[in-house]
């Protein structure tokens, strides 16, 4: 007799995991609860085939599907809002939909980093002046071009030159002390600042302002170099007033973050509470500074605190003072023993107990006090209140314990005469990764390649010996049997089921009996599946098989129902 032609629908796992970025379309995650199908087709008792159309052959198709999960049920993780019912209804918790294999890949190629980055040293300059609400009066050249107006801690003119910061970070306190911005929060001082600090960067390169931002008389200017700014993501920032009543903007902290390459940089501009005294207020200050500024995640679904990044810069007029007769200090500040009154200094005491700015550093102090002076002249306080002199004025840093320190470069004080402080002005060597492209993309399509092979160890896969069974010549009162083996190829547990064809609701003509119908299988394991067309007793079956050979034939599909049939 003439083979009947079998369709064995081989399944191809169709992966969706070429995208290194989050989507937010809702991902279901999902085990389908597979079967074996066999459905059989019996015309007249005459063996149909699909090929040929023979009159006198019957029909019995059996799609077979491996179930290769490893329970029972479908497994379904649906990512969607849960509505909380309590005595009172809240709105609902709408959970961010995440795409499973993206957030893979990205962790797989941040451990394989090193393979397609390179290190490169960056220059990050910061300064801090409190302008006693004064306007430029004078070039800025000798504070924010490296190499000028040194004094302490400074490098060579050429040395500065070779160093030309890749990110300038400039902070102004004392801005505008008129009632009429302390009241309204605004102030319009801001523009002759940029403008003259514009003008200074202007002999150093070519910039461009990443962002300012301002709080009453707190401003903070951020530059970088123009070729690093398609490198620069995730710009945000943020304000914390802790002046006049715990609120006002006269005291407080404005905050910039931002992506440099792979390194995640915070700076904040801050001025703290005034006069010796109130030592403990400053350091309360802080704390609400810190605990008060947040930044949106880049995935939107929580805040960044100060302390979630790589380097943590806090410049400003920290107001901290030192605690020594008045004239010892000057004495000591002619004499040049800065060591004596650092081991006084109120913020380097608060640091050393943990008391404020715990975790921070400050590069060495090797100038003298920046505050407070007669403006216009080099002469500190003579008017009646005669403040000593101190080291108001400060750059720390933090780096986070996951990142890697940063090199102090410079530390040093300029001689800007126009307000009561004078600038200071800290530079510092900082390592960013940069990617290598070509390397990337290596690195990514292997990491893809890795997650289809786990992809397709992880699904079931079965087969059987043989797409068709032929019972050939079945005579009355005479039973046959043929079997089928299916066996699991795969890695994890198969199951399979016979059920019903689609629109049908039996499982297999009366004339054929399965056994078993559904079943497990190990890896490895095989399975034999008896098929029988049992021996005809009822005068009807007699009258129909009338002692005729009739040939029968079951073929069999077999269906991977985790991923597409083709």
């Amino acid at each position: 007799m003439e083979s009947t032609n079998v369709n064995n629908t081989n399944n191809s796992n169709s992966n969706n995991s070429n995208s290194n970025s989050t989507t937010n379309q809702p991902q279901t995650l999902s085990n389908s609860s597979n079967s074996v199908s066999n459905n059989n087709n019996n015309n007249n008792n005459s063996v149909n085939n699909n090929n040929n159309n023979e009159a006198s052959t019957a029909s019995s198709t059996a799609t077979v599907a491996a179930d290769v999960g490893v329970s029972n049920a479908s497994v379904k993780a649906s990512l969607n809002g849960i509505n909380h019912q309590h005595q009172k209804p809240l709105p609902p918790v709408v959970y961010k939909s995440v795409d499973v294999n993206g957030a893979w890949i990205s962790n797989k190629l941040k451990e394989r980093e090193p393979e397609f980055t390179k290190k490169e040293n960056m220059v990050i300059f910061l300064g801090t002046w409190n302008v006693n609400g004064k306007k430029p009066a004078e070039s800025l050249d000798q504070w924010l071009c490296p190499g000028a107006g040194v004094e302490g801690g400074g490098l060579s003119a050429s040395a500065g030159a070779a160093l030309s910061p890749d990110i300038y970070a400039i902070g102004f306190q004392e801005l505008d002390l008129t009632a009429e911005a302390l009241l309204l929060g605004d102030t319009t001082r801001a523009l002759p600042w940029e403008q003259a600090i514009a003008a200074s960067l202007a002999t150093q390169g070519e910039y461009v302002k990443l962002l300012s931002r301002q709080l009453v008389g707190i401003l903070l200017f951020v530059y970088v170099r123009k070729e690093h700014r398609p490198h620069i993501t995730h710009v945000l920032s943020d304000i914390a007033a802790v002046g006049i009543m715990g609120m006002m903007g006269n005291k407080g902290g404005v905050a910039v973050r931002f992506q440099f390459y792979n390194t995640s940089i915070c700076i904040i501009n801050s001025h703290l509470n005034a006069h010796m005294e109130n030592i403990l207020r400053r350091n309360q200050d802080m704390k609400d500074i810190a605990r008060t500024l947040k930044f949106a995640a880049e995935d939107g679904s929580t805040f960044l605190n100060i302390f979630d990044h790589d380097q943590l810069f806090w410049i400003g007029d920290l107001n901290y003072r030192i605690p020594l007769p008045d004239q010892e200090v000057r004495d000591k500040i002619i004499q040049k023993d800065f060591y004596s009154l650092f081991l006084a200094d109120q913020l380097y005491l608060q640091m050393k107990s943990g008391a404020a700015f715990e975790g921070f550093q400050e590069p060495p102090i090797s100038f003298a006090p920046t505050y407070k002076y007669d403006p216009g002249t080099n002469d500190y306080d003579s008017s009646e209140k005669k403040r000593t002199p101190a080291w108001c004025d400060r750059i720390l840093w933090k780096t986070h314990k996951k990142a890697e320190n940063v090199g102090i470069l410079s530390y040093r004080r300029h001689e800007l005469l126009s307000s009561d402080h004078r600038p200071v002005s800290a530079s510092f060597i900082i390592k960013v990764r940069v990617v290598i492209p070509d390397a990337k993309s290596r690195i990514y399509q292997e990491i893809v390649k890795e997650l289809d092979k786990k992809e397709n160890d992880s699904m079931p896969d079965a087969t059987i010996n043989t797409n068709q069974v032929d019972f050939e010549s079945v005579r009355f009162m005479v039973p046959v049997t043929r079997q089928l083996v299916l066996e699991n190829v795969g890695q994890v547990i198969a199951r399979f089921k016979f059920i019903p064809k689609l629109d049908e609701r039996i499982l297999c003509k009366p004339w054929l009996k399965i056994a078993p119908i559904a079943g497990m299988m190990i890896p490895k394991e095989r399975v034999t599946i008896d098929l029988t067309v049992p021996s005809p007793s009822s005068p009807l079956a007699q009258q129909t098989s009338d002692a005729i050979t009739v040939k029968k034939k079951a073929d069999f599909i077999k269906h991977f129902l985790v991923s597409k049939d083709l």
